[in-house]
């Protein structure tokens, strides 16, 4: 997972419990060029809770890491 050349975004609950903030901070390690996201005041639903935010922030993970030829700007893997 390290050399996973796709741009990658994690978003994660602040307010998610400790077990789940464990697997965070793995990915975290794991993916260290991964986008990390925190919702404030979400849990582990977040994608339910919290959708409008949740949409919002893949949308724009999307448009960052992408061009309007539909391209992506993926770094190829080590």
């Amino acid at each position: 997972m390290r050399e996973l050349g796709l741009p990658t975004l994690i978003v994660q609950g602040g307010a998610t419990r400790l077990p789940l903030r464990c697997i965070r901070g793995l990915l975290r390690s794991a993916m260290p060029r991964a986008k990390f996201e925190v919702v404030p005041d979400a849990g582990h639903m977040l994608p339910i809770t919290h959708r409008d935010r949740v949409n919002a922030l893949i949308a724009a993970h999307i448009h960052r890491n992408s061009d309007f030829n539909g391209e992506h700007h993926a770094k190829p893997a080590a």
